[in-house]
């Protein structure tokens, strides 16, 4: 029988044969295995009961009762943490032989646990800075009586965490900040600015920056596949901010200069059919190829066919494509924006970075990078197990 302490890993992430989402959440539960002085039990939480294995993972399915849009999770958080004790209940743990409950995204599991045992850390992480206020995505935050259940709802939580992680320091200092400046500011009215700036009322007891890392097993520069020409790769879900539109009209530009030039995008979303349009309108044949989503534990094929990788998102937790590509071997660009060159040394970050929605800019450095090779490198270790031991001896 495992004597191990049990850590709780919940998430509304996480992959499985016919689901890709939520690759990052399965390489941090292997690096939690790996680090082996916790018995880990996965949680993901979403529409279904239905337990299933993704290559020999256990993942336990929890319902997770909510309105559309998620919009006031407050009529719902008591009876989902009871949902989640009788879960642990069917499944033979006890409360007792907790030693961490990881809630991603929802905190009122990590709460419910805290409340049933004070001894259990207990911890919240979140991948965007707005994530709990629902102020940006579903505007209804706007109303005021809804905002000021909200507010007590999720002071109530976060303030019962033990550690709040975020994915990056610039995370940590937005961290129920009004918008800063830029495209995303410029898309949220002045009220909701001053109601997100109230979020500053909240203190967790501390707030911990973890980046996400990589499987050098699977991620790493090894097998690159060669080809002809110069291929440039891009993977990741087509949204308002992640800037795949500033990439085609980068190409426009690229592929005068370098004739062997190649895009590859590689995703789905909104943006999707906007974006095809716009590259079909450019006249390049097959030197712009749309590929849909694949399997977590393919991609890292797919980075080793591309020359460099290129994601001009404006937004992002901490984007963890771009750290994936460069352990395979593919140096990446992406925008001074987002959190990604705070893993570079800042006498690169005019190698690789560029100013959000500047495709002039973003032609240049492909074209110069192709033309010189220059080397990319992180200033410390992205290695997912080094980052997980680190985080485990802090908490």
């Amino acid at each position: 029988m495992d004597n191990r302490p049990i850590y709780i890993y919940i998430t509304p992430f996480f992959p499985s044969a016919s689901r890709w989402q939520g690759g990052f959440c399965y390489d941090a539960v292997r690096a939690l295995m790996h680090d082996g002085r916790y018995e880990v039990s996965v949680f993901l939480t979403g529409d279904s009961n239905e337990d299933y294995d993704y290559n020999g993972i256990r993942v336990h399915c929890l319902r997770r009762l909510k309105l559309p849009l998620d919009c006031a999770p407050f009529l719902f958080a008591r009876l989902n943490g009871w949902l989640f004790k009788r879960k642990l209940k069917s499944l033979g743990i006890d409360i007792a032989s907790i030693a961490v409950c990881h809630a991603n995204m929802e905190p009122e599991y990590s709460f419910a646990i805290k409340q049933a045992n004070p001894k259990v850390k207990v911890l919240w992480q979140t991948h965007w800075m707005g994530a709990p206020f629902s102020l940006s995505i579903y505007r209804l935050g706007v109303l005021k009586g809804l905002s000021d259940l909200l507010f007590l709802h999720w002071r109530r939580m976060l303030e019962a965490m033990d550690v709040v992680v975020v994915l990056s320091e610039l995370h940590k200092s937005q961290f129920g900040m009004a918008y800063p400046d830029g495209p995303l500011g410029r898309a949220i009215d002045m009220r909701e600015q001053t109601l997100f700036r109230r979020y500053r009322k909240i203190a967790p007891k501390r707030i911990r920056v973890f980046y996400n890392g990589i499987d050098t097993s699977v991620f790493c520069n090894k097998n690159r596949l060669r080809h002809r020409g110069f291929v440039i790769g891009c993977v990741g879900n087509f949204g308002p901010t992640k800037g795949q539109m500033t990439l085609v009209k980068a190409f426009e530009e690229v592929s005068k200069s370098i004739l062997d030039a190649k895009l590859v995008f590689v995703g789905s979303g909104l943006c999707f059919d906007e974006c095809k349009k716009v590259a079909e309108s450019l006249r390049l044949g097959e030197r712009i190829v749309f590929e849909k989503e694949c399997d977590h534990l393919k991609l890292a094929d797919k980075y080793r066919s591309f020359d460099l990788f290129v994601l001009p998102s404006w937004q992002e937790g901490f984007c963890c494509v771009l750290v994936e590509a460069v352990g395979c071997g593919t140096p990446a660009m992406a925008t001074d924006a987002i959190s990604f060159k705070e893993v570079i040394p800042e006498e690169d970050w005019g190698k690789w970075l560029i100013k959000p929605m500047d495709h002039v800019a973003l032609a240049a450095k492909i074209i110069d990078y192709h033309d010189k090779k220059c080397e990319f490198r992180f200033n410390r270790s992205m290695d997912i197990n080094d980052l997980w031991e680190e985080f485990l001896n802090e908490i």
